[in-house]
């Protein structure tokens, strides 16, 4: 990954010097915003498609990309798994197998907070697993914290958030308007 993103670099110096467009020009921009996408690098991939002209976010490279961020921002993760069986370019086939890990993580991140727990069974089918043994080596590497008792995947307590009692908006209300007042004063 590391020396592809080098490649990326240098390679941004010719895609804006003003030179004929080489054809493999969008493949890589297509390749590159996979890349940000499979590393969960969402401010660097919008930054990357707004110094694309419109016409280049035509390209169905570059478009290819754009619909994957947008079915992952939307969390419809099994539109991310059918877009594989729908790819423009066999250079997105080695991203759009590490892009699973990354949808697996969004996946597990949500469940830890919105389940105490999950069967097994539950749990292997939500985090797209072929196979219990698939799921329980994903929670020995990647998961260490849970707990699997009973048949049941038991997720660590969420920390305590803070909550709208806890923010002192009364103190904070007065301090605003004293500045208030004090600017009105100056001015």
């Amino acid at each position: 990954m590391t020396a592809f993103e080098r490649s990326m670099i240098q390679l941004k110096v010719y895609y804006h010097s003003g030179l004929v467009p080489s054809p493999l020009h969008y493949p890589i921009l297509g390749t590159r915003l996979l890349q940000l996408l499979v590393e969960n690098r969402m401010a660097e991939f919008h930054n990357e498609l707004e110094l694309l002209p419109e016409q280049s976010r035509q390209d169905p490279n570059v478009a290819f990309a754009v619909k994957l961020e947008q079915y992952l921002m939307e969390g419809t993760y099994n539109k991310v798994l059918e877009a594989r069986a729908n790819v423009p370019n066999p250079f997105f086939r080695f991203f759009l197998a590490q892009l699973l890990q990354t949808v697996r993580e969004n996946i597990a991140d949500c469940a830890e907070v919105a389940y105490q727990c999950l069967t097994l069974q539950d749990a292997q089918q939500l985090l797209i697993f072929d196979s219990a043994a698939e799921l329980s080596t994903y929670i020995q590497e990647e998961k260490p914290e849970w707990v699997v008792r009973d048949g049941r995947v038991w997720f660590k307590a969420p920390e305590k958030s803070l909550g709208a009692s806890d923010i002192p908006s009364l103190r904070l209300v007065g301090e605003t308007l004293a500045y208030a007042t004090e600017l009105d004063r100056i001015v």
